[in-house]
């Protein structure tokens, strides 16, 4: 969009600053082009800066706006296409009747004394013997529409006639099967009552044998039992040897070490006085070469002291 700003003169006409540009008092002032009356052209605007129509597109729109426009124009195309555009009344009228027997669809709402129908809004509406043709046929359809809601309305009863005895013949074939069933039960009731006394008879008998196993296997554990805890009991006597031998072992052997160990802290005894009384030599050899050094040292300052006095006498 071309900017609103008017373009500044290379020159300061009269009464500009010095440093360029109008000052309030000078400054001209902007003049709007007016909108022109009437509806605006389909996507376009009016913009007051430049003067003229602008299209839709070039103006801060949002897509939701433009998709709206664009769908517009495209169903004003449709109807024209279709010839439901705005057209003059003569072109939707057929040339071989009279115009005045044709009339729009706005002004045919009304007064009209019948029902208006499912039609097009292009059709058109004729006044008259139609309204008596019509009225007649009207009847002959309600009649028609009356007799065959009654037959319906028979045929209804008759079917609810017929499943109202389909059910009933079906409650009572279900009786008769229940009855049946029943007897059916009962029979089986007793069949399983005498199979449960036969079984119960079995029971007992298995649980008798039962019993006496379980008596001669007590017995048999019983039995077992003494058997494995005199094994135990060897064998816990075994262990209480083992273990007083085991330990009359571990005595002797602990004497044994304890008789090393006093024997080892002898000779370590022995090994450390030995090693103190040469210590003590060494050291007392070492201090006689320290005391014989520093002599000698006293001796040689001494002779240097006297002989540095004579020099310097």
């Amino acid at each position: 969009m071309a900017s609103s700003s008017p373009e500044m003169p290379d020159e300061a006409p009269d009464g500009a600053s010095s440093e360029g540009g109008f000052s309030e008092a000078a400054r001209p002032a902007t003049k709007k082009a007016p909108r022109p009356p009437g509806k605006a052209p389909a996507g376009k605007e009016w913009d007051s800066d430049a003067g003229c129509w602008k299209e839709i597109d070039d103006l801060p729109i949002s897509d939701l706006e433009k998709r709206r426009l664009k769908q517009i124009e495209e169903n004003e195309a449709r109807l024209l296409a279709l010839g439901l555009g705005p057209s003059p009344l003569i072109d939707k009228a057929p040339r071989r009747k009279s115009h005045k027997r044709t009339w729009e669809v706005d002004e045919d709402v009304k007064g009209s004394l019948r029902a208006r129908k499912k039609t097009s809004y292009t059709e058109e509406v004729h006044h008259g013997v139609d309204f008596r043709v019509g009225g007649e046929k009207a009847q002959a359809r309600r009649r028609a529409k009356e007799e065959r809601e009654r037959a319906e309305k028979q045929e209804r009863l008759r079917l609810l006639q017929l499943e109202q005895e389909e059910k009933r013949a079906a409650r009572e074939a279900a009786r008769a099967e229940r009855e049946a069933e029943r007897k059916q039960k009962e029979e089986e009731r007793t069949r399983k009552a005498a199979e449960r006394a036969e079984k119960e008879a079995q029971r007992e008998a298995a649980r008798a044998a039962a019993a006496k196993a379980k008596a001669e296997a007590e017995e048999r554990k019983a039995a077992e039992a003494a058997e494995k805890e005199a094994r135990k009991r060897q064998k816990e006597d075994e262990r209480a040897a083992a273990l007083a031998e085991k330990e009359a072992r571990k005595l002797s052997s602990q004497q044994e070490r304890q008789q090393r160990l006093e024997e080892a802290a002898a000779r370590f005894q022995e090994r450390s006085s030995e090693h103190a009384a040469r210590v003590a030599e060494r050291k007392a050899v070492y201090d006689a070469e320290y005391e014989a050094a520093l002599a000698r040292g006293e001796t040689a300052e001494a002779a240097a002291e006297a002989a540095a006095k004579a020099e310097a006498e």
